[in-house]
């Protein structure tokens, strides 16, 4: 079946040698083959190849000048509401679906896992990551996280783990390979034997909805609530940030991530996106900068320390202080 692909030239010009680098690029549905103003997540491969998970527009290849999208009607994508894609040794993409299951595509054909034929209890999908050894690791809507390791699934919910009966937000593997688990119902660890909630017995952290982690230079996981700010952990002390103790904008956080400096980006959901250097956090919204929306769903950093960061309503905004580059 055909696929739509379209070629999209960024014309900057410049008149001369001591113009402004240009520190934010946007597209959206007016000046780019983008099919939706809402993005949900931005997956870098080979630092080069952008996957783009929309809101109802399907997903988005993007390598700096052309634009392919795959969507239910001319592809095997089973939905066009896209959580996240991860992408595996081989290069194949894991997408994760609202009510579609995972679709995994090799650039060339597609696989469907779902409550049909594998051992996918819910065909809504949130989050996908992959160990060491090439073992998925997959969350679900309401019954808990799945491990498949090409052959085998085996799931991991209240009958066999402390893992609560919600859904599964994010999946981050560390160094080690400990499992963070981030639950609608607070964060967990697990080892390969041992599980752990951290809540207030044992942590300053409530049962508290996770949406993002992130580790820093240092190993320091960074972890982002839907409700309650942001804090760091570096294995054994926590350090906690909201609106309240701190200058972060908003304490409704979606998704963080680290650029090459170890500065911590994190987009708030209303407030545009924040940046903290380890003392000051700084702004970047609607009113101060050039981001298109204030609510922000998904930040991202490639090797560039080019921001990608996907808005509701705004379409796809790239920030870097030094000038974007796309290619």
């Amino acid at each position: 079946m055909s696929t739509k692909i379209i070629a999209f030239i960024l014309l900057l010009q410049i008149p001369n040698v001591s113009a402004q680098v240009q520190q934010w690029i946007n597209f959206n549905t007016s000046n780019s083959p983008l099919p939706t103003n809402s993005i949900h997540s931005i997956t870098i491969e080979n630092d080069s190849i952008r996957w783009i998970g929309t809101w109802g527009g399907g997903l988005v290849k993007f390598d700096g000048i052309n634009w392919t999208i795959y969507d239910v009607h001319n592809s095997p994508l089973p939905h066009n509401i896209i959580y996240e894609v991860v992408i595996d040794r081989q290069n194949r993409k894991w997408i994760a679906t609202q009510g579609g299951g995972v679709a995994v595509f090799d650039d060339t054909s597609w696989v469907v896992y779902n409550t049909s034929n594998s051992g996918i209890l819910h065909n809504t999908i949130y989050a996908i990551a992959i160990d060491s050894n090439d073992n998925k690791w997959i969350g679900t809507w309401g019954n808990g996280a799945v491990k498949f390791d090409g052959i085998n699934w085996i799931n991991f919910s209240t009958h066999n783990s402390i893992i609560p009966n919600v859904k599964v937000c994010e999946i981050f593997i560390g160094d080690q390979g400990i499992k963070w688990i981030g639950s609608a119902a607070g964060l967990l660890s697990f080892n390969d034997s041992l599980w752990t909630l951290y809540d207030q017995t044992n942590s300053p952290l409530g049962r508290w909805a996770v949406y993002s982690i992130a580790p820093d230079k240092y190993d320091n996981l960074w972890v982002g609530f839907k409700f309650d700010g942001v804090v760091k952990f570096d294995g054994e002390s926590w350090k906690y940030f909201s609106y309240e103790n701190s200058d972060l904008p908003s304490n409704t956080v979606y998704s963080v991530a680290v650029d090459s400096s170890n500065n911590l980006w994190v987009a708030t959901n209303g407030s545009g996106i924040a940046k903290f250097d380890g003392n000051e956090w700084t702004t970047f919204n609607k009113s101060n900068s050039e981001l298109t929306d204030d609510y922000t769903f998904w930040i991202t950093v490639d090797m560039y320390d080019n921001k990608w960061i996907g808005t509701l309503k705004g379409g796809l905004s790239i920030f870097n202080e030094n000038g974007v580059r796309l290619k």
